[in-house]
């Protein structure tokens, strides 16, 4: 089976943490997750469903807008979304979270990028990087610039309506997410290296994603669970106001970008020597077809003038003949021939 990207285990890691201590079977909505990978990082005492615009609904998913959620009330043991509220327009991200409010019967569980000048920064590099190879915008965070990225603050107190209990825990260190992201995309870009992309999120699920949870951070996971569910449990009740964390040393990560940089000017140098190559090899065959083709062109001209010229002698022939037939000479010759017979 392909791995799944290095970006997908972390959010996912992050919110079933987050999860088991309030669930460890059930059912459990999974809004917006229409790639799937909630069912293979579950834990196998949850029953995943999928309720997403572009959801294929034959596998198992339910094709659904998150403002409208086609569910009953409380039907499900849980309902998470991971990355989903920074492609939901801000006039709609509320009525999002009243959705999962309302269909969930204890914990919601949403992780999201949420605005922070880091995190911008961190999207910006990867934009970059991404306009250099594949010379256009990154596609998702297009979209977390149109709709702009949600607020942390209003996010936890929608969470906290009716008396519910909020957590919040980082996700995802920027100053690892930020590298590795430049490194899959660069990897995404190579063929030949897809085998090594897939051992990048391999090592990552494996080794570090467990402890990939320290400030400051690229997405936050917020829990909210009904109050009687939060009761005898120990949860890190983390606030808003403490999320600011330190500042990120941006060294390492300008060296790797200097790097890709280089090694984009490279590839767009041998793509260029590549071009004008199959330029050069063109224009020597254009030459060469034209040559050809004028060689051709004074061939038929001789042909043409060889067929003028016999053309005209066959017609003198014939008149010849024509002239003879009626001469005295003719109709003696006719005769003789005729006695010979």
């Amino acid at each position: 089976m392909t791995a799944i990207p290095f970006d997908i285990h972390q959010r996912y890691r992050g919110i079933f943490r987050s999860l088991e201590p309030y669930l460890s079977e059930g059912r459990v909505l999974d809004v917006g997750g229409a790639k799937g990978a909630a069912a293979a990082l579950a834990a196998p005492g949850l029953d995943i469903v999928v309720a997403d615009l572009g959801v294929v609904e034959e596998r198992g998913g339910v094709r659904a807008d998150a403002v409208t959620l086609p569910f009953r009330s409380g039907c499900f043991d849980a309902v998470v979304s991971a990355d989903l509220l920074e492609h939901v327009p801000e006039r709609s991200r509320a009525a999002v979270l009243r959705e999962m409010l309302r269909v969930a019967r204890g914990a919601l569980i949403v992780a999201a990028p949420f605005d922070d000048p880091r995190v911008r920064a961190a999207e910006e590099s990867v934009d970059a990087l991404v306009r250099t190879r594949l010379g256009g915008p990154h596609p998702a965070l297009a979209e977390h610039r149109e709709y702009g990225l949600p607020n942390l603050r209003r996010t936890v107190s929608e969470l906290g309506a009716g008396g519910r209990r909020t957590a919040i825990a980082p996700n995802g260190s920027l100053q690892l997410w930020l590298p590795l992201m430049l490194t899959d995309w660069y990897l995404a870009d190579h063929a030949a290296l897809a085998p090594l992309r897939e051992r990048l999120a391999q090592f990552y699920d494996e080794v570090v994603c467990e402890t990939d949870a320290a400030e400051p951070a690229y997405r936050h996971v917020v829990t909210s669970v009904p109050a009687a569910m939060a009761r005898n449990r120990s949860v890190d009740m983390k606030s808003a106001d403490s999320v600011a964390g330190r500042k990120i040393d941006y060294d390492g990560i300008a060296a790797l970008l200097e790097l890709f940089r280089i090694d984009s000017v490279r590839s767009a140098d041998s793509a260029r020597e590549a071009a004008e190559e199959r330029a050069d090899r063109s224009e020597q065959e254009a030459r060469s077809l034209h040559s050809e083709l004028t060689r051709l062109l004074s061939h038929n001209r001789d042909l043409e003038d060889s067929l003028r010229l016999h053309t005209a002698e066959l017609e003198e022939l014939r008149a010849f003949r024509s002239r003879f037939t009626d001469s005295v000479p003719g109709r003696t010759w006719r005769r003789i021939r005729e006695h010979g017979r």
